[in-house]
């Protein structure tokens, strides 16, 4: 009877190892930005590459660490179908900005209290009136 035990609980972490050796490429990081193009294009983004940001100075002569928004849109910029882009963030605040401002938007990462989120800026804004929080996702329209 104790051999038995012994045989199955050798069998128990064999099969639990090659469980996590097949299963270990598989877990994904979760969306922090989801970027959508007439409702049919889609992109998520995870990823916020420490290489991609840069150092933005504002009007005002503050100075934000952020990745241009080009960076992001990279897969829709040639895409001359949409003109405006409708930012949404997780307590449903929405601001619609036209294609002709794309080269002066920012995204930041912020961390607060232990959470991160995406914060959209706007170097040129100078009361930050149109700088979101919270941003999920981005509709191309």
């Amino acid at each position: 009877m104790k051999n038995i035990l012994i045989i199955l609980l050798a069998l128990f972490l064999v099969m639990l190892g090659l469980s996590w050796l097949i299963n270990r490429n598989k877990v994904t990081s979760p969306v922090i930005l989801t970027i959508t193009l007439a409702n049919e294009n889609k992109a998520e983004i995870n990823i916020f590459p420490e290489e991609a940001i840069q150092t933005v100075t504002t009007n005002q002569g503050d100075t934000e660490r952020a990745i241009a928004l080009t960076h992001f849109l990279k897969p829709f910029i040639n895409d001359e179908s949409w003109t405006t882009l409708n930012f949404i963030s997780s307590d449903n605040a929405q601001l619609t900005i036209g294609r002709e401002e794309l080269d002066s938007l920012y995204l930041s990462m912020v961390t607060k209290n232990g959470e991160s989120f995406l914060r959209l800026i706007i170097p040129t804004d100078d009361f930050h009136q149109r700088w979101l929080k919270y941003i999920t996702q981005i509709d191309l329209k």
